[in-house]
């Protein structure tokens, strides 16, 4: 199994406000983004399961266009 680290472009997270956090995720390739998507590893519940909140509290957006 891959780590994040190892196949991320870029793996950062930063404060959106006092209750709010915001992790980006970007790949490199089109392929390796492809397969992450389709893995489904990186989903709502992993981050909720992550930072101990329902899952109804993450806000999840893939944004193809710049393989994050």
């Amino acid at each position: 199994m891959a780590l994040i680290r190892d196949i991320a472009r870029v793996c950062k997270s930063k404060n959106a406000g006092p209750f709010e956090l915001t992790i980006d995720v970007v790949f490199e390739d089109d392929e390796t983004f492809r397969r992450v998507k389709e893995s489904g590893v990186l989903c709502p519940a992993l981050f909720a399961r992550l930072y101990n909140v329902n899952p109804d509290h993450v806000l999840f957006t893939p944004y193809d266009a710049a393989r994050a």
